[in-house]
């Protein structure tokens, strides 16, 4: 009797267990045909193993949806939902929950695209297009599948979302819906449905990219998705007429840095926006300074002096620095006054800027600033001075060259800076009548004096020799007071004395 009352057990048990699983299945094929004449589905049809329905597919449009039985471990059950037909290929479009795999696949380089709306990429992994991304992902949109990748749908019967599981890849929106104990399918089905079919439709891709980006360009409201699918319009479809109807419009945005970016594409025709943003003072520093580089030398002389004059008094420097640059390729006599004004400033990044400029303008009249800049306690400025007076200055430029490189003998980049100075000073005074610098014959880069024997020569030959003055005409050389020259054997570094057999100007 034990065997058969075993057999008997296991029977009953077999029948109890079937019997629930096809009442279960019974009531989840019920949800499942609620849901899809909720949600208006076309040709129905269900599937079946041995009497226990597994899933139930249709059409909304040109959507096509299926609803089938999922398992996820011992004891997650539910229903999956599949919404197909968005027409994205693979790894065109695809969303997900940031969580733990997201983070190790940015980690080993995985390149994620951000929007610019921070509370949607915080939620949302995205990848694939970035021109069918921005294009799709408008205002609405972001604001419905955001909560869905988030875990939520809303069904309209409840106050509280449905949890469930969602993502998008490949041409697909995927949702799992957890069932709970005893109510298979669940009576928020149908709701859950249709909000993913809202979803769907607006996740299908669109015909008309450029013309998406563009409508996203004039009408999100956030200035960082405005500016995010204004790049991706120019960079994609550059010469499309869309395009340039919404650059146009980006010019009247209210956000600076839009404006900025639609005039620096639109060029001639966004030189009035540039200059605007550039002259303002209550756009930031360096929003300012990127307009004044991108006009150029399409910025007239006095409208840069302006700018450089407002910029100092504000202490806007990246603007200071940005029309400092531009008055240098712009050159001549007429743009020294403004610069000098920018070499007395006390910031050292600036006045390394200027003194670039001011060489950079080729004129004479450069020299007397940058040699009253030498007079600064600044040994980080003094290799752009040098720099800057190797270009412009004259023979009066050497020998507060050579006192600015004798000060700190062990800085080798300030006296390479002082040498290559003088060689230049030197290469343009060749063939000059007495009195002024000649190259010496043997040795390229060394200076020395013409043969006639005139005062007010220079003698300098690799490493300084003699006393090291100008002698101007007039008067009389010799030998310097004492304590001159102790003061300069304390300053004059090893290996600066003539060498034997060499005479020096006062011999």
């Amino acid at each position: 009797m034990g065997p058969l009352i075993g057999i008997v057990a296991t029977g009953v048990v077999l029948s109890v267990v079937y019997l629930f699983a096809h009442a279960a299945a019974q009531a989840r094929g019920r949800a499942w045909r609620v849901a899809a004449k909720a949600a208006g589905l076309t040709d129905p049809v269900t599937s079946d193993v041995l009497g226990i329905e597994t899933g139930l597919t249709g059409r909304s449009g040109l959507l096509r949806v299926a609803l089938e039985r999922y398992q996820r471990g011992r004891h997650e059950k539910g229903t999956r939902i599949v919404i197909d037909g968005l027409g994205h290929p693979s790894y065109e479009f695809a969303l997900r929950r940031e969580g733990v795999g997201s983070t190790i696949e940015k980690a080993f380089g995985e390149r994620e695209i951000e929007l610019g709306d921070r509370e949607f990429d915080r939620r949302v992994y995205i990848h694939g297009s970035p021109r069918v991304i921005h294009a799709i992902l408008d205002s609405e949109t972001r604001g419905l599948v955001g909560e869905l990748i988030d875990g939520h749908i809303p069904t309209g019967d409840s106050p509280e979302p449905l949890k469930a599981r969602v993502a998008v890849s490949d041409g697909a929106l995927r949702a799992e819906i957890p069932e709970r104990a005893f109510s298979p399918g669940g009576r928020r089905l149908p709701g859950a449905l249709l909000t993913l079919l809202t979803a769907a439709r607006r996740l299908v891709l669109p015909d008309d990219l450029p013309s998406r980006l563009a409508e996203n360009v004039r009408t999100d409201p956030l200035p960082a998705v405005r500016l995010a699918n204004l790049l991706t319009l120019t960079r994609e479809y550059p010469s499309y007429a869309v395009t340039r109807e919404a650059l146009r419009a980006a010019l009247a945005d209210a956000d600076d840095e839009v404006r900025l970016r639609a005039a620096m594409v639109l060029g001639e025709d966004g030189y009035e926006v540039l200059r605007q943003i550039a002259s303002s003072v209550d756009v930031a520093d360096r929003r300012s300074a990127r307009a004044v580089s991108a006009l150029g030398s399409h910025l007239p002389r006095e409208a840069a002096e302006g700018i450089l004059h407002r910029a100092l008094e504000a202490g806007r420097r990246a603007t200071a620095a940005a029309a400092v640059q531009v008055l240098g390729r712009l050159g001549g006599d007429a743009v020294v006054g403004a610069l000098a004004a920018a070499l007395a400033d006390d910031d050292d990044e600036l006045v390394v800027t200027t003194a670039a400029a001011l060489g950079a303008t080729g004129s004479p009249a450069a020299e007397a600033p940058l040699m009253a800049a030498l007079d600064r306690d600044g040994p980080t400025v003094w290799p752009a001075i040098a720099e800057a007076l190797g270009r412009v200055g004259t023979a009066a430029a050497v020998a507060p060259l050579r006192t600015m490189a004798s000060r700190f003998p062990f800085d080798l980049g300030l006296r390479r800076a002082s040498r290559q100075a003088i060689a230049e000073i030197q290469s343009r005074l060749t063939g000059a009548t007495p009195g002024q610098l000649a190259l010496a014959d043997g040795d390229a880069g060394q200076l020395s004096l013409a043969e006639e024997n005139v005062q007010g020569r220079v003698s300098m030959a690799g490493e300084p020799e003699g006393d090291g003055r100008i002698e101007m005409p007039g008067e009389p050389l010799g030998e310097p007071k004492r304590e001159e020259q102790d003061e300069e054997d304390e300053q004059e570094p090893p290996g600066s004395r003539p060498l034997p057999g060499r005479r020096s100007e006062a011999e």
